[in-house]
């Protein structure tokens, strides 16, 4: 069961240095509904939360998908989760339906706090001048994963262990 406030965390991101979780504020990001045109699952549930907002009179002109730990209260995520059928595709991401529907103003921008890699390469080195790295299979597939393990050696107590890279 989740506690009366959690952290929403997803897979594909990671803090870099130490943090006091109860200073946390919402996380935004600049890209509006017209940002995601693909036809990746993201992009589609991104306009179909867009989309389910916009029909409850809420127009943004960003998201709140930035690929942070973003702090949720338990009832309130519950009675959103409830207000939509989130198993029917193509789904909704869930940030923005959260922080949507709360009616959340934008405080903190996303790349104020945390360092994207999406490319294929061998970085130099690891981007630690900010809080978070955002990452995804494209960046994986480079030199990335052993730019963290050289930079987080010890195996978080919340990740498999015996994974090799």
């Amino acid at each position: 069961d989740l506690t009366p406030r959690f952290v929403f965390w997803s897979d594909d991101q990671l803090a870099l240095h130490r943090f006091i979780v109860k200073d946390m504020v919402p996380v935004f990001n600049r890209r509006n509904r017209q940002s995601f045109t693909g036809e990746r699952m993201w992009h589609r549930r991104m306009r179909n939360t867009f989309d389910f907002l916009q029909q409850n009179n809420i127009n943004l002109n960003w998201n709140w998908d930035s690929h942070v730990p973003q702090i949720m209260e338990k009832s309130l995520f519950k009675k959103i989760m409830k207000s939509v059928d989130y198993q029917k595709p193509p789904g909704y991401c869930v940030n923005t339906l959260y922080f949507g529907l709360a009616h959340t103003p934008p405080r903190l921008e996303q790349s104020l706090i945390k360092t994207t890699c999406e490319a294929e390469r061998n970085y130099p080195f690891l981007p630690t001048e900010r809080l978070f790295l955002g990452y995804n299979d494209a960046a994986c597939r480079g030199n990335l994963l052993q730019l963290l393990q050289q930079y987080l050696p010890q195996t978080s107590i919340y990740e498999k262990s015996g994974i090799k890279i």
